[in-house]
């Protein structure tokens, strides 16, 4: 049951990324449409959620 659960909590985690990574791809794509600096797509919604995400795996891994 335990594997179960754990490849249940992998696969939401998984998909979670993949919508995360598409809307932030959408976002850039408009940025560079738009013609600003791609640094732009980071003040989006979905870049903060990106860099919420990578902070918070760099401090797990320096703080554990």
């Amino acid at each position: 049951m335990e594997k179960v659960l754990f490849w249940a909590l992998g696969g939401i985690v998984l998909i979670a990324a993949l919508l995360l990574g598409k809307w932030f791809s959408d976002e850039a794509k408009k940025i560079k449409i738009q013609g600003k600096p791609m640094y732009h797509a980071y003040f989006t919604k979905p870049g903060v959620l990106v860099l919420i995400s990578f902070s918070l795996i760099f401090l797990y891994y320096f703080l554990v």
